[in-house]
């Protein structure tokens, strides 16, 4: 729904694009087409984030604010994240929630096109619930092992929410 709300502002709606070929009524391509790469064209005029309110933060008490509204990246592959990371950007939304492998790899992408302080980076640990063979210490030391993968690969010194 993250999702959506952050393409919505990017992508006309479907009614929108509906037009008549020459067969009659062709529909328009969904907006998980548009992002990725469908359809090219379609978007007909840039945002303007100058116009859009600013998107309300919350104070985190150690002096850095984390902005309530979030793109949730789930299921996407590494190109369509890049390419809602950017989109996103467009529309003033700049907190990222995304899932470690093929979706950090996409927010790795855009963070070469972007700087860095424009992100506040939500991710997760992998869960290990179903490896019964997994002790509370390993499971730790998987943990520790993942955060510093996933900083290597975005080309971070921090993420800024790590959820357990």
């Amino acid at each position: 729904a993250l999702l959506h709300a952050a393409v919505g502002a990017l992508a006309p709606t479907r009614r929108q694009l509906l037009h008549t070929g020459e067969s009659g009524l062709v529909a328009a391509p969904t907006r998980r087409q548009l992002l990725a790469g469908g359809a090219a064209g379609l978007i007909a005029a840039p945002l303007r984030v100058d116009a859009a309110p600013a998107i309300p933060t919350w104070d985190l008490g150690n002096g850095a604010r984390m902005p309530t509204l979030a793109l949730n990246t789930v299921g996407l592959d590494a190109a369509s994240t890049e390419r809602a990371v950017l989109a996103a950007l467009e529309t003033g939304i700049g907190h990222v929630d995304f899932h470690p492998d093929k979706e950090r790899d996409g927010v790795a992408a855009a963070l070469k096109r972007v700087p860095r302080s424009s992100l506040f980076l939500t991710t997760k640990v992998r869960s290990q619930q179903n490896d019964p063979s997994v002790t509370p210490a390993k499971a730790a030391d998987l943990a520790r092992k993942q955060l510093e993968e996933d900083r290597s690969i975005l080309g971070v010194d921090k993420v800024d929410m790590w959820l357990l």
